[in-house]
């Protein structure tokens, strides 16, 4: 049997690694200025406060211990991280997020020292003294830098080079609106999502990809991964405000709320981190559950003799075929069994198979069924490379002979074990279109932190026997 796409790539490989730099100007600056102004404020904190002892150091070096203002940096560093304080965009000259993350910098900076003792004998005027000036001279620094970048912005200068997605009439619009506003000049016009020479766009020093609504709206899964998958920030520019994307970030330029689609991390390499995760992790289980599985054989055996696994054909990566081995749960002839069935079908448009109680179950596969232990052997198709711990459910070729041509877009990405819809979706007789919606919302979502929540809820979905069947 063929397959049934043209490619046999996951979309998740990457096709290059980029780094761009664009960024990191306006990103050193903003750096540099937090840190001379946290420096500043704890010495002349330190200069006002008449009841520090004269050869207490801790506030610099520690004694041997963290000193208090690197602390300082730290915590405000990592609380304006997560609060896009160094970031291109309207977030960084966000005053109440630069007072917030002071604060919570000074607190935990106050809780650290409280639990390791660094700061005995310091007065606790200082450390609100030090928070004071650090709101001063943090925020009026912001202020200052960003009238000094609208200046450059206005003669040219310091202004990030974009491609443009978007239809022949948004083009003009949306160019002329982000020159005048944002520190975006819009250097190449396209109005298909497919680039076909990523090398251009390194020539132009490209820092972000922009697409209009309308595009956007157009756009597969795949392609907006193929975009991201070049190294760049990928930004939906809205007509109105476009509903959130579940993986897309709310982030505002100029006044205009955009929904921004990072790239994935290091341009892809996760993956390559899932596959070693993927191998590590089925290996480990089959050695430790090769007792189990020993057992569940005989037992198999001695039900209902015959073969004990069953490997049945699965449409893999692209769609091209693979056995996918599983415990034997029903007689022998269960597949010419199953025409008689169909009228039995509980899901409504009839592309799932599935029958309550049905009577092809052995005794012993009724058993494995409920608990998910018939899909162990399929460890060893993980291994061989075949399959994913995470992915979308490869279904029997009588199921993908019922697919629309839409549907085969799950078959972009490697065959899970378990995937969003078994956990989310578990049990739940739907339209298909429903079920595959979940597969298209994994591959558009997906990251390895992604995958390592699924596999979590699918143990607690299993011992809950939540939709076994």
């Amino acid at each position: 049997m063929p397959p049934l796409l043209e490619t046999a790539t996951d979309v998740r490989v990457p096709r290059r690694i980029r780094f761009t730099w664009g960024y990191s100007y306006i990103a050193l600056i903003l750096v540099i200025a937090d840190v001379v102004s946290l420096a500043l404020s704890w010495k002349v904190a330190e200069r006002l406060s008449l009841q520090v002892p004269a050869d207490y150091v801790v506030i610099w070096q520690g004694q041997g211990q963290m000193g208090l203002f690197w602390l300082t940096w730290i915590c405000y560093g990592l609380v304006g991280l997560g609060a896009g304080l160094y970031r291109f965009g309207d977030e960084w000259q966000n005053s109440r997020r630069q007072i917030h993350a002071l604060t919570l910098a000074y607190l935990g900076v106050l809780l650290i020292s409280f639990l390791t003792r660094i700061a005995d004998g310091l007065p606790r005027s200082l450390f609100v003294a030090a928070w004071a000036l650090s709101l001063v001279l943090v925020v009026g620094n912001r202020y200052f830098l960003n009238q000094g970048l609208r200046y450059l912005n206005q003669r040219g200068q310091g202004i990030l080079p974009v491609v443009l997605i978007a239809n022949p009439a948004e083009q003009t619009h949306i160019s002329e609106g982000w020159r005048h506003r944002s520190g975006y000049r819009v250097v190449l016009c396209l109005t298909q999502p497919e680039i076909r020479d990523p090398d251009a766009l390194k020539h132009l020093g490209i820092q972000e990809i922009h697409v209009s609504e309308s595009i956007y709206q157009q756009m597969s899964g795949a392609q907006l991964w193929s975009l991201r998958s070049l190294g760049y920030r990928v930004r939906v520019i809205p007509s109105h405000l476009t509903p959130l994307h579940p993986q897309g970030k709310l982030h505002t330029i100029a006044g205009i709320p955009t929904v921004e689609f990072s790239p994935p991390v290091l341009t892809g390499a996760d993956f390559f981190v899932k596959r070693v995760f993927d191998f590590v992790v089925a290996l480990i289980s089959v050695i430790v559950l090769s007792p189990l599985l020993l057992v569940i054989a005989v037992i198999i055996y001695l039900d209902d003799p015959g073969p004990i696994f069953y490997g049945g054909w699965r449409p893999g990566l692209g769609g091209k075929p693979f056995r996918m081995w599983k415990f034997r749960t029903m007689v022998v002839n269960a597949e010419a069994l199953q025409a008689q069935l169909e009228s039995r079908n509980l899901n409504p448009d009839g592309v799932l198979f599935k029958v309550a109680d049905d009577p092809r179950q052995t005794r012993v596969g009724r058993w494995l069924r409920r608990s998910s232990l018939d899909e162990l052997p399929q460890l060893f198709n993980v291994l061989r490379g075949e399959m994913s711990l995470v992915g979308p459910r490869p279904l029997p070729m009588r199921d993908v002979e019922r697919f629309q041509p839409w549907h085969h877009a799950r078959h972009q990405v490697l065959p899970g074990i378990t995937g969003l819809w078994q956990v989310r979706g578990r049990g739940n007789y739907v339209h298909f279109d429903e079920a595959i919606a979940y597969d298209l919302d994994y591959i558009q979502q997906w990251s390895i932190g992604l995958d390592i929540q699924l596999l979590w809820e699918t143990i607690w979905v299993v011992l809950r026997g939540k939709g076994a069947w």
